[in-house]
């Protein structure tokens, strides 16, 4: 009988304490850490680990080609046309190096054309004698300059000449590529800086 007794009042403690502990425990504010992600399954962070798929690479790849396509034309366009308006300069600066030096050395230069093979070079002639010839100078100016690939040189006179008193035989040039586009190089009197034009298709 007091074995029963002892059992009843450790069974009403017990839940005595259960019931105390449940109010404590609703009773308590629930916090939300809002920094911290909800926790994932196994199978969703399987895949979120997988990256991209097959198609998505694909897709990026179409789209990539299809930039390229579209900005290849406009880059070989602008390409071309720097090409030709820095060779245009490039010819104009050598002459006017030439016209300089003829008036510094007192003896006569000459600019040289090879229209076929796109070249241009400087020469100078060797001495004021009878029968002397012309022959290139040395230097950075020296050497034998080209126009790129797929441009030309036109013009009428294959040479300039540039005298000791500052005049010049004059001429007039184009820088071409293969759709007629380019510049325009024109020499005229000394004193005055070589002329470099778009040439205006119309």
């Amino acid at each position: 009988m007091e074995q029963k007794v002892e059992e009843t009042i450790s069974t009403t403690g017990k839940r005595k304490d259960s019931k105390v502990f449940l109010r404590r425990f609703e009773s308590m504010p629930l916090v939300y850490n809002e920094g911290a992600a909800p926790a994932l399954s196994r199978s969703t962070r399987n895949k979120k680990e997988r990256g991209f798929t097959f198609i998505e690479l694909i897709l990026v790849i179409l789209i990539i080609a299809v930039i390229a396509a579209l900005a290849t034309p406009i880059f070989r366009r602008t390409f071309s046309g720097l090409q030709l308006k820095n060779s245009a300069f490039n010819i104009s600066k050598i002459i006017n190096y030439a016209e300089e030096m003829a008036i510094i050395e007192k003896f006569t230069y000459k600019v040289n054309f090879d229209f076929d093979e796109g070249k241009y070079w400087i020469t100078r002639l060797d001495s004021w004698e009878e029968g002397s010839s012309y022959k290139r100078i040395g230097g950075r100016y020296g050497r034998i300059f080209k126009v790129p690939r797929g441009l030309k040189i036109e013009g009428r006179e294959t040479g300039i000449l540039a005298f000791p008193d500052g005049t010049s035989d004059g001429g007039y040039f184009k820088v071409l590529n293969n759709s007629g586009q380019g510049y325009s190089v024109k020499v005229t009197d000394f004193g005055k800086r070589v002329e470099v034009k778009e040439i205006d298709e119309n």
